[in-house]
């Protein structure tokens, strides 16, 4: 098959890389010593040079699939940073995005980082020694760094803290004097730039999910049909879950229901009463949540979506293989039930089957944080039955979903309809930040 010539200076540097190797793996390269060492120098140079210099490079270039891409719609500011920060601290994780605009006021995501952390408890630690506090700002310090020169005003940063904050705060595991102090301490390494700092309600995380569904699904007419003008969101994380429906702007003209569903305490129940038990527990306490927040039982009084199922939502999507298209809940019910028909009995965890299931997923990449095989296939059951009663009891049987937890987008904004891989960004609260704090 004919493929292009390399067109950009990190591809052809690539290219390069890749035929010096094929030829040093080569009989007659080996066999000969001087033409073997010139040709390691050579490739040891590119290498160093590729290390200083092709990261900026890939970072000012398209990357992803060959999904078409998405033309989103500039941000109207007066003023624009470069470029801009946003970390998101969850309950059992930290990440953190930086973005870009383009001339038009479009931003894209240029790179994002993650390292499992507890912020509750690293605050605390960092009372009696700051030193706590490095892998957060190790992270930070990677997304602020400046790629332009010296001189560039530093990038703004947006500092959310969601669930495991709010929860920490709520029991009393972390208290506001010491939360306070970290803001301080936030504040004081980072003098230099904007600094909003923010910890998210329930309603607001939901809000901001809204808005970067509803931006990152600009072709939801063409998924869902031109009733789909007012796409939902249905979100999850380890602490909560998020539906949201309506106008996602600032206006507070949309609706939200959120729902404490917090996986690591249906973790422990599951460690103290057996598999069997506790997800019977799981699924009437998620009923009982949807059902006091005023969803109505009756055929036809639920949600009717379309709706963006994101974030955690999307991972339990993928793990019964229905991300990536539209899909009706009724579908994603049974796809749900078909995976926990495996996690019938308590000790049915054990199987070959879900040791299988097991590695297939460690080869698919899906099992970043390195879990071993018992914790990452009850947290798998546990967010799959999390998707099947939330789904089953909040919307309408033939309404309509599509799962992912990025969307390619374009930061060119072409008047023509030329193709292009664009940018994958992570479809977060994190974007809906980034599209509602005013920058300027």
């Amino acid at each position: 098959m004919a493929t292009s010539a390399p067109s950009t200076p990190s591809q052809r540097c690539f290219v390069l890389l890749d035929e010096l190797d094929a030829a040093l793996d080569s009989p007659t390269s080996q066999r000969s010593l001087p033409y073997c060492v010139v040709l390691c120098l050579v490739s040891a140079f590119i290498w160093t040079w590729s290390i200083s210099w092709v990261p900026p490079l890939l970072h000012n270039q398209a990357s992803g699939g060959s999904s078409p891409a998405l033309h989103p719609v500039a941000i109207k500011v007066s003023s624009l940073p470069s470029s801009a920060v946003v970390v998101d601290c969850g309950s059992g994780k930290a990440a953190a995005y930086r973005y870009s605009f383009n001339k038009e006021g479009a931003p894209y995501q240029e790179m994002k980082l993650k390292v499992a952390l507890k912020l509750p408890e690293l605050v605390v630690a960092a009372i009696d020694s700051p030193v706590a506090l490095e892998p957060l700002w190790g992270l930070i310090d990677a997304a602020a760094l400046q790629v332009e020169s010296n001189t560039s005003k530093p990038a703004p940063i947006f500092f959310g803290a969601t669930g495991g904050v709010r929860a920490a705060l709520s029991d009393g595991s972390l208290s506001e004097t010491y939360l306070k102090t970290f803001e301080h301490a936030l504040r004081a390494r980072y003098h230099n730039a904007a600094v909003h700092f923010e910890v998210l309600s329930g309603e607001r995380e939901a809000q901001l999910e809204l808005r970067a569904t509803q931006y990152a699904f600009a072709d939801a007419a063409a998924l869902f049909g031109a009733e789909a003008s007012e796409m939902g969101s249905l979100s999850g994380g380890g602490q909560t879950c998020q539906l949201a429906w309506g106008k996602s702007s600032t206006n507070g003209n949309f609706k939200a229901i959120v729902l404490e569903a917090d996986l690591f305490g249906a973790q422990r129940v599951t460690n103290t009463v057996g598999l069997t038990a506790a997800l019977a527990w799981w699924d009437e306490y998620l009923t009982q949540k949807i059902d006091e927040a005023g969803l109505a039982k009756a055929p036809g009084s639920r949600l009717k979506g379309p709706f963006g199922g994101i974030a955690m939502q999307a991972i339990a999507a993928e793990r019964i293989g229905l991300a990536g298209r539209v899909v009706t809940a009724e579908n994603v019910v049974r796809g749900c039930r078909e995976l926990l028909a495996h996690a019938e009995g308590d000790h049915s965890l054990e199987s070959a089957w879900w040791e299988a299931y097991y590695f297939d997923e460690v080869a698919r990449g899906s099992n970043p944080y390195g879990l071993d095989a018992p914790t990452f296939n009850l947290l798998t059951v546990l967010t799959v039955a999390r998707l099947k009663t939330v789904v089953e009891a909040a919307l309408e049987p033939t309404a309509l979903l599509f799962f992912t937890r990025a969307r390619n987008l374009r930061s060119d904004l072409p008047k023509s309809g030329a193709s292009s891989a664009g940018h994958p960004t992570d479809v977060e609260w994190a974007l809906g930040a980034l599209l509602a704090y005013p920058w300027d």
